[in-house]
């Protein structure tokens, strides 16, 4: 597993200036009452944390039982300085004893810390209290990343201007594309316009009868079909430069010719392109035509990985086990019941999934959840294929080593702290205690014994 994060020492960097820009939040990722996750709230630096803090209290809630509090501040560069309190808290599957230091990058991204074996929070940074922004029911999320794409397509909604969406495969593209587009909404994917010219062409402009040999009626093309509406283009960086050309005489003239024709039609439809490539890379290389990207970059939206935005990752991890329930035609509400009965995710898996690196993203989130669900049964946890344990849990430029099956400890490994917390934790069930440290119940025990417990 990789090591905690180092101690707390002096910080003799200068000032990071984001400190006064940025405000610490806290979001519940994941609760044994499924209403509560995604809840964030702001914290003061140095504030201290009990179980009546925001997001956490509500009336007889006893979400974090403790005497005394936790608390989260800032060093002067950015980092986050965390005080545990006496309950069991643990990051990456390692115990978190005393005070300790997360890098800015990793703050940034989200700490995910484990309170017990049933609730997950992520600290995080936000630059407002959060609030309702109209948004498709797939975007969510409770990261300053998402909050700003929301923020964005506020902003363009209503414009008929081009926009520009850039972001991972797998990060939500089209789901921000659907949230501005208006109707009729055309998508083709640049990719598949390739072959012969005339046909993209007659796809794109459509044609008129008679246009060339085989044109036995008139065609609608893509522009005409998608009239005041949506045209969007996915994958724009794979399109040919041919018709790269041809899209960039629609924005200067504003208007197409369908083959065969003698006047030119109006456009009407506003354009919308997505893509994962660095455009101004494939622009360098000759592959991608300059004039293009200078009239699609005016308004661009990013949508950064999965692995910088962990305070989405519950939100998204919730609904995709509502949609397991609902493809498996299983009551739904078997989740409003509370996760406390039916957790559904094990103490060990959590860790696992907040720390991840998901090369492919929401997607690949998506697929290991429902990848997990044939094997389900109800009253079970899902069981999720171990491959995804196998890749890395950072992002590449994480400092942190990944964490595999093979880095995992045996009993012997462990320490007596960590052992008594994992078991304080579960409540004094030992099988639970086992199975958040990953190790089997039998020789858990036999430690316990030697421990003198």
């Amino acid at each position: 597993m990789p090591p905690i994060p180092k101690t707390v020492v002096p910080d003799p960097d200068p000032p990071d200036e984001s400190i006064q820009t940025t405000r610490l939040a806290l979001t519940i990722g994941w609760h044994w009452a499924p209403s509560r996750i995604g809840a964030t709230a702001l914290i003061r630096d140095g504030e201290p944390v009990r179980r009546s803090t925001p997001p956490f209290h509500e009336e007889d809630d006893q979400v974090i039982s403790t005497r005394s509090p936790m608390t989260f501040a800032r060093s002067p560069r950015g980092a986050l300085l965390f005080t545990p309190s006496t309950v069991p808290t643990f990051h990456e599957g390692r115990a978190i004893t005393k005070a300790v230091e997360f890098t800015p990058d990793e703050l940034a991204a989200g700490v995910p810390l484990l309170f017990g074996h049933r609730l997950l929070v992520v600290v995080h940074l936000l630059t407002e209290a959060p609030r309702s922004h109209p948004q498709p029911a797939e975007l969510l999320g409770a990261s300053e990343a998402i909050a700003e794409v929301r923020r964005a397509i506020a902003s363009n909604r209503a414009s008929r201007l081009p926009v520009l969406i850039q972001g991972p495969t797998g990060s939500g593209k089209e789901l921000i594309a659907e949230a501005l587009s208006s109707k009729p909404y055309v998508r083709l994917n640049a990719a598949l316009l390739t072959g012969d010219p005339q046909g993209v062409f007659s796809y794109l402009f459509g044609h008129e009868r008679g246009a060339y040999t085989g044109a036995t009626s008139e065609r609608v093309g893509a522009f005409q079909k998608a009239a005041r509406g949506t045209l969007f283009f996915d994958e724009l960086a794979a399109m040919p430069m041919e018709i790269q050309k041809a899209l960039l005489r629609v924005f200067e003239t504003n208007d197409y010719l369908p083959l065969g024709a003698s006047e030119p039609r109006q456009n009407a439809a506003r354009i919308i392109a997505a893509t994962d490539s660095n455009l101004r890379q494939l622009v360098r290389e000759g592959a991608f035509h300059a004039p293009l990207l200078h009239r699609l970059e005016k308004r661009t939206i990013f949508i950064p990985p999965l692995s910088s935005r962990r305070a989405d990752i519950g939100p998204l991890l919730l609904k995709a086990v509502q949609a397991g329930l609902v493809e498996r035609a299983e009551d739904p509400q078997l989740l409003n019941r509370g996760l406390d009965d039916v957790p559904f995710v094990t103490s060990a898996d959590l860790g696992l999934l907040f720390s991840h690196s998901f090369p492919g993203n929401v997607r690949s989130l998506n697929n290991l959840v429902s990848n997990a669900f044939p094997r389900w049964r109800p009253g079970e946890q899902l069981r999720f294929d171990r491959a995804f344990e196998k890749e890395p849990l950072r992002a590449a430029s994480a400092p942190s080593p990944p964490l595999s099956p093979t880095a995992r400890r045996t009993v012997s490994q462990l320490s007596d702290e960590e052992i008594r917390a994992a078991v304080e934790a579960a409540g004094g069930n030992i099988a639970a205690a086992a199975e958040a440290l990953s190790v089997k119940r039998s020789t858990l025990s036999e430690r316990i014994k030697r421990m003198g417990r």
